[in-house]
């Protein structure tokens, strides 16, 4: 687990946030932020300043207008819920889902699977 403090505050995770230690969950909220920003087209959380901002972060609040551009996304529910506070942005990181989870449960298509690694230097 670690303890700096170093990244792109809007993709902070709440342990982030409040100076706990943090480790591979912190990774799964950031792509849980990206992952709701692609389907809402629109950062889950905003507030009038940085700050109200991470206390928004920290109770896994998104702003209601991100929230409703969600549900309105026409995005299949599975895929809504990995980007709500049920899935990668449960502000618990014990109970956040893991990448490799999320790997597992969502079929990627042959071009994923099937790619080479790449060259050696």
């Amino acid at each position: 687990m670690k303890h700096s403090t170093v990244g792109t505050p809007l993709y902070f995770s709440p342990e982030l946030i409040n100076g706990s230690a943090y480790g591979k969950p912190s990774d799964a909220w950031a792509v849980g932020v990206v992952l709701f920003e692609m389907l809402a087209l629109m950062p889950p959380f905003s507030g009038a300043n940085m700050m109200h901002t991470m206390v928004c972060i920290s109770r896994g609040e998104p702003s209601a207008e991100a929230a409703d551009a969600l549900a309105q996304s026409g995005h299949p529910l599975p895929l809504t819920e990995l980007a709500s506070n049920r899935g990668l942005l449960n502000v618990d990181p014990k109970a956040r889902i893991p990448l490799g989870t999320v790997l597992q449960d969502f079929e990627l298509p042959p071009a994923f699977t099937n790619i080479a690694p790449l060259p050696s230097k």
